[in-house]
């Protein structure tokens, strides 16, 4: 028979001496009351109880069922929101094409391709329209805000975000660097919507009378997404792309 460590003569095993005779301590299933909130046993930080037999709570760094992160504090702009969601994250490339973008189509495969580039795994859109394609109805829209990889929010929601202000600029590139200042076609305006101007649907770098509407990835105002149609750049300019995490 293994020695005892304890014997207090009664039959709890909520106290500081189990009935197996042995000191109670945070793992043995029994909740030692006083001291322990919970004691489950199974040495899991994933479900109701932690391993430090503290009920588990979003911010206690272990992600439960119904959180979608957790990095162990409550706060927000760290890519982890207060509540244990996760925002959508934004980037602009950090590398340009000219209109002939491949559509639609060619273009969400650029963010998809500079996402892969930078290890950022998930699902990626381009913030680009043409006459009958935009993000306002092809767009996932968050609603656990929206940020850039360095964790500085961009928008709260997609109303925010198409509110024709951002919270920052989305000057931070695929690898989490900052980019300077550059130009990005979008062919849409600030609401998420198309503009007239988007390189025939971004199939032609023609240098000849056809223009994209662009934006200027420092801006905050609406110019982030669409300078006025003056400033609109030849297809055969090269630009940067804006990636949205779908």
């Amino acid at each position: 028979m293994p020695a005892k460590t304890c014997d207090d003569g009664n039959d709890s095993n909520t106290d500081a001496c189990t009935n197996l005779c042995e000191l109670a301590e945070c793992g043995d299933g029994f909740v030692h009351a006083g001291v322990e909130a919970c004691d489950d046993g199974n040495g899991s930080n994933t479900d109701a109880c932690t391993n430090l037999c503290e009920l588990a709570e979003c911010g206690d760094g272990f992600v439960q069922a119904g959180e979608q992160c957790d990095d162990g504090n409550t706060a927000d702009g760290d890519l982890c929101n207060a509540n244990c969601t996760r925002p959508k994250r934004v980037f602009v490339t950090s590398i340009s094409w000219n209109g002939n973008l491949g559509g639609i189509a060619g273009a969400k495969s650029k963010c998809q391709a500079r996402a892969a580039t930078g290890n950022l795994g998930g699902t990626w859109d381009a913030w680009i329209s043409t006459g009958t394609n935009n993000p306002a109805g092809r767009f996932v829209k968050s609603t656990t805000r929206y940020a850039r990889l360095d964790g500085v929010e961009i928008a709260q929601t997609w109303a925010d975000l198409t509110d024709g202000t951002l919270d920052a600029p989305i000057n931070v590139n695929e690898f989490g660097d900052m980019s300077p200042q550059a130009d990005v076609w979008t062919g849409t305006a600030d609401d998420g919507t198309s503009l007239s101007e988007h390189c025939n649907g971004w199939t032609t770098s023609s240098g000849l009378g056809v223009l994209g509407i662009e934006g200027r990835n420092n801006a905050v105002d609406f110019n982030w997404t669409a300078r006025s149609l003056i400033n609109a750049s030849n297809c055969s300019t090269l630009q940067r792309l804006y990636c949205f995490e779908q």
